[in-house]
Order: C-alpha cells, then structure tokens, then sequence
C-alpha cells in the first residue's frame, strides 16, 4: 500500500529506551514494539517518526489504513500478524515449520562399534543417509552432532539446552524420517524410527491483513491495524 504523509497512521507504544527514530520496529506485545531484526517480518508495524532518547514510548509512523478496535476473534489471539477466518473474524497468522525430531536421552552417549553406532536418516524423497559414529563411553552431543552435520544433507543437528539431539529438516515442505538400522544408535540417543512431518502454513503471507496489536479472549482481538 502506498501511504501519503496525509494517509500516514502515527500511533504511540511502549518500547525499548534504546529505541531510535527511523528504526523499522514490529510488534513484541500488548502496544509494545522492538527493533525488526527478521528478513520478511509479517509483524512489522512501521517505522519510528518520533522518540525521546531514554524514553519508554515512541510513535510509530504505521503502514496501515486504519486502527479498529471492534473485531471479534475466531480463537484466543495475541499481538502479531493475522488474516481473515470463518465468519470473517480474525485469526494468528501461522506460518510453516520445518520437520524436527529431538532425542529423548540427553548426552553424553555409550556409542559402541558394531553394536549401536548407525544413524539413519531420510529427508523426503532423497535417498537414506547413513551415519557411523565414533565409539567411545562418553560421547558428547556435541560430538555427535558434529559427526553428522560433517556430510548430512537437507537437515542439520543441533544440541537443546537440556543436552538432547534435534534433527531438523532445512525444508518446509519436506518429512524428515529416522530409520531402523543394523548397529543402530536409535536407543542409546533416544530416537524412535518413524516419519515426521513439517508444519504447514495455515495462511499465504500475502493474505494477511494486518496486526493485533492489543490480544484478549476469544471474544474480541480489541485492537487491530488493518491495511
């Protein structure tokens, strides 16, 4: 949509003192705004046109038509990003995730050769990738991870806070499936063999309509930005 300085909507929130004019901020809670640091943000409210250094508020000069405050909600929303449902209410946007599965044993690992040291894996329709680890008493996740990640494919393995493996798929639109192999490592790090499904978006980004920027029940989104 493109605004006029007469079409502009300048509305205050609440923000960061660190804020300053010109930064292009999104939404972070009930009127509240951070600094936008994500590529392609649907929860981008617009740019600040005024802020007093060390300030706890800022007016934001918005990309959209207008601010309602009469909408009913189909689900319990939040702040961010929402489209039009059922009845024409509103609704989160959701967008898609990636196909993930996280070990149920945390580090460190008894790999022992020949006996439980095989990992198996497919990302959609590719072919199987198979991995032999190091054996050893003690393996970190860490280790085994990186053993992995060395020449894995269309997925990578991260370490959790609580130690644990996850496989994740690079892909929207791919399953990510772990396998049952001879030797394999699947109970010692805590997989089970199986297919996993990525999320799908529930919505086009290009049908959102604009931003809650006050949440509630059910019942009411209170305040909307529409385009």
């Amino acid at each position: 949509m493109n605004q006029g300085v007469q079409d502009i909507l300048a509305i205050s929130f609440a923000c960061p003192t660190t804020t300053e004019e010109g930064d292009v901020v999104k939404i972070s809670g009930d009127n509240a705004v951070v600094k936008n640091t994500d590529i392609g943000s649907v929860n981008v409210v617009g740019v600040v046109c005024a802020h007093i250094p060390g300030a706890a508020a800022c007016t934001v000069a918005t990309r959209f038509r207008e601010r309602r405050d009469d909408r009913l909600a189909g689900v319990t929303v939040t702040p961010g990003a929402f489209v039009w449902g059922p009845l024409n209410r509103v609704y989160p946007y959701s967008g898609a995730s990636c196909a993930s599965v996280t070990g149920a044993n945390a580090g460190t690992f008894a790999i022992v050769a020949d006996t439980s040291d095989v990992v198996g894996l497919k990302i959609g329709g590719d072919e199987k990738q198979t991995f032999t680890l190091t054996a050893g008493a003690a393996r970190t996740a860490i280790q085994v991870a990186g053993e992995i990640n060395a020449t894995a494919t269309g997925f990578v393995v991260t370490v959790n806070t609580d130690g644990k493996l996850v496989f994740t798929a690079l892909n929207v639109n791919q399953s990510l499936e772990i396998t049952a192999e001879t030797h394999t490592a699947n109970t010692v790090l805590g997989l089970t063999a199986g297919v996993v499904l990525g999320g799908s978006s529930t919505h086009d980004p290009s049908a959102v309509a604009g931003l809650i920027i006050k949440g509630a029940s059910a019942g009411s989104a209170i305040e909307t930005l529409e385009y």
